[in-house]
């Protein structure tokens, strides 16, 4: 997912900016529904999530996160600046005993740069379900 997050600021003017829809946009103090009761948001936020999918290579998957931004990077970064926000790119990583290629290309990690962007895996070691 690509995420940007920080105190009272407007996610509707940044899906406005970049015509990207987010899959996710709340504003900090909206109360939200979680395993832990009804909370307020500690953050505004805006986040675009990737389907589920499967492959065994990260960079197809940076690919696909990161292409609704390509010719964005310049609007994205001054709007982030702009409002003293944070901004990252997360990769989920779901292993079933499988041997996956953890890399971003060098123009992926020069991209997410050129949007100032915090980057982090997040990596689960799963039990393969038994064959049924």
């Amino acid at each position: 997912c690509v995420w940007v997050s920080g105190d009272s600021w407007d996610p509707a003017a940044l899906t406005d900016l970049l015509g990207i829809t987010p899959t996710v946009a709340r504003r900090e103090g909206e109360i939200g529904h979680g395993p832990h009761g009804d909370l307020p948001h500690p953050v505004t936020e805006w986040v675009l999530r990737t389907p589920w999918r499967e492959s065994y290579e990260t960079e197809e998957v940076l690919t696909e996160i990161l292409k609704p931004f390509e010719g964005k990077q310049e609007i994205l970064s001054a709007f982030v600046r702009q409002h003293d926000l944070r901004t990252g790119v997360n990769c989920v990583v779901e292993i079933y005993g499988e041997k996956p290629i953890f890399k971003a290309s060098a123009s992926q990690v020069a991209f997410m740069a050129s949007l100032g962007a915090r980057f982090g895996w997040g990596i689960y070691v799963r039990e393969i379900p038994e064959a049924l």
